[in-house]
């Protein structure tokens, strides 16, 4: 997966890497309006989950090496 190729390719993280992605957003918004639901509804739910699953992490953080699959040698 790390060798495929972004549709952006160049622009990376930063400033540029949100501009480019709120473009893909804008675009997809305007561009298909049978989709706007399906856009908007799945930033909601995704902001929630996210938001649901960082309390979660709050309140009972996980050891990460816990999930190591590189035990000491």
């Amino acid at each position: 997966m790390h060798r495929i190729r972004g549709v952006y390719e160049g622009v990376g993280d930063g400033p540029a890497g949100l501009m480019a992605a709120a473009g893909a957003i804008l675009v997809c918004i305007f561009g298909f309006p049978h989709a706007r639901w399906f856009l908007i509804l799945s930033i909601v739910v995704g902001t929630a989950a996210f938001l649901l699953m960082r309390r979660l992490h709050d309140r009972k953080p996980i050891e990460v090496d816990k999930l190591s699959i590189f035990r000491d040698r």
